[in-house]
This record gives C-alpha cells, sequence and structure tokens, in this order.
C-alpha cells in the first residue's frame, strides 16, 4: 500500500519536472502575446485619438497681398470670418509672422534678408458642418476671389487621406 503510494507520488513529481521546459515555453509565448497585442492596441487607441483630434482642427491658411496696411489686414480678416463655415480665426500680423518663422527656421526673418517682408494673414478654423474635401475646397475658392487676398490653402491631400 505504501508502496504504491510513494511510487504515485514519485511518478508524479517525476511528471511535473518532465514537462516544466514546456509549461515556461508556453507561459513565455502567451506572455509574448500579451505584451504585442498591448502594444498594438494602445498604438491603434493613440493613432485614432490623433485622426480625431486632427479633425478637429481644420484650418485654413489665408495670405494677403505684401502691400496693405495691418488695418486693412484685418479688415480683410473680417470679412473672410463673416462667410458661412468659417467658425473662428487668428489674424497673423507681421511680428507673428516673425515668430512662426523663427519657430520654422531657427532665424531671424531680418537677419535672413534684411526685413520683414512676410505677408499680413490669418489661420481660419473650419464649422464642422464643412469639414470635408469638397466643401473645403469651396470656402478656400470663395477666399481666394476676394480682394487683396493672395493665397489661401488647405492640406487637402491629409485631408483626403484621414476622411
Amino acid at each position: 500500500m505504501f508502496s504504491r503510494l510513494f511510487f504515485l507520488l514519485s511518478e508524479s513529481f517525476k511528471g511535473i519536472f518532465r514537462a516544466k521546459i514546456p509549461a515556461l515555453i508556453s507561459s513565455m509565448t502567451i506572455a509574448i502575446t500579451l505584451i504585442v497585442f498591448s502594444i498594438a492596441y494602445y498604438s491603434y487607441m493613440n493613432l485614432i485619438d490623433y485622426s480625431f483630434e486632427f479633425k478637429k482642427r481644420y484650418r485654413i491658411d489665408v495670405f494677403f497681398n505684401t502691400d496693405i496696411s495691418s488695418s486693412d489686414g484685418k479688415s480683410i480678416f473680417d470679412n473672410i470670418l463673416l462667410i458661412e463655415g468659417i467658425e473662428q480665426g487668428k489674424f497673423i500680423g507681421k511680428n507673428e509672422a516673425a515668430d512662426i518663422f523663427r519657430a520654422y527656421f531657427d532665424a531671424e526673418i531680418q537677419d535672413v534678408i534684411g526685413s520683414n517682408i512676410l505677408p499680413l494673414g490669418g489661420k481660419f478654423d473650419v464649422s464642422p458642418r464643412y469639414r470635408n474635401p469638397s466643401a473645403m475646397e469651396v470656402l478656400v475658392r470663395k477666399i481666394k476671389k476676394m480682394e487683396r487676398v493672395d493665397q489661401a490653402s488647405y492640406r487637402s491631400g491629409l485631408i483626403t487621406r484621414i476622411d
């Protein structure tokens, strides 16, 4: 009786020790799979959040003719704000344009060219109803037709890919 019990216990422990390597390999495989799935899930969620954040900020950049005064630029800016589909905007004066130039090129515009010849302009956010490529193209054409507007653009390639 004791010999049978001893035999069963000894064989049980031998079986556990024999299966130690396959059990360890299985556990490691499961752990690695869970890590890969977790990283993929968090990457996907961050990408979705980023695309939603971008969709909230559809923007049209407008540059005015270089020969206009600041008051004329603000008047044109106000007229653009009245267009249906434009939600809000930010006027970009010569000093703000110089700050943007400094941020992108890490140099002062006066040092590079000798004077600040950057145009006045504005950045305009689009209403949610107009946040698609065709509606934004219509808005850009309306803005370009305005007197003393030199250029109006938006990121059409990126918007087309996200939509």
